[in-house]
C-alpha cells in the first residue's frame, strides 16, 4: 500500500523513482554536511551563555550557597567542640559519681562501727536541764 502511494505522489510531482531517489540521497548528503559544518558566527551568540539577569542570577545563586556552607561549616566546628565539651562534663560526672560514692561507703562504715542506741534508750535532756540567768542583757 504504501509502495503504491509512492508511486502515485511520484507521478503527481512528476518525478519518476530514480529521480526521487536522487533528490532524497543530494538532500541526505546536504543535511548530513550542515550537521557536520561549525556552527555559523550569527548563531553563536544564540547558544553561548547569556550574560546578564542569568548569569547575575547563577553568581547570586552560587555566593547563597558558599555562604550556605560556611555556615554549615562553622557549625560542624561548634558541634565538634560542643561534643569534647559533653565527653568533659561526662568524666567530670564520673569523678563526681566515684567521690560521693567513696563517702556513702566512709559514713556507712561509721554507721556499721559506731553502736547507735535505740529510741527507747534516748531520753530527752531539756527537762533536767537547769536554768541559769542571762548576766548579760540585765539591765
Amino acid at each position: 500500500m504504501d509502495a503504491l502511494c509512492q508511486q502515485q505522489n511520484l507521478h503527481i510531482f512528476g518525478t519518476s523513482g530514480w529521480q526521487h531517489n536522487a533528490a532524497n540521497e543530494i538532500m541526505r548528503n546536504l543535511d548530513q554536511r550542515a550537521v557536520l559544518d561549525a556552527r555559523p558566527p550569527r548563531l553563536e551568540r544564540y547558544l553561548s551563555p547569556a550574560d546578564g539577569q542569568v548569569y547575575e542570577h547563577l553568581t547570586r545563586l552560587t555566593r547563597s550557597i558558599r555562604v550556605g556552607l560556611d555556615t554549615i561549616n562553622f557549625a560542624l566546628v561548634d558541634n565538634a567542640e560542643l561534643q569534647r565539651d559533653w565527653e568533659a562534663f561526662g568524666r567530670r560526672l564520673e569523678c563526681q559519681r566515684r567521690a560521693l560514692e567513696a563517702r556513702k561507703e566512709t559514713l556507712e562504715c561509721y554507721l556499721d562501727n559506731i553502736p547507735l542506741p535505740t529510741a527507747a534508750e534516748v531520753h530527752d535532756p531539756l527537762p533536767t536541764m537547769s536554768n541559769i540567768e542571762d548576766a548579760d542583757h540585765q539591765e
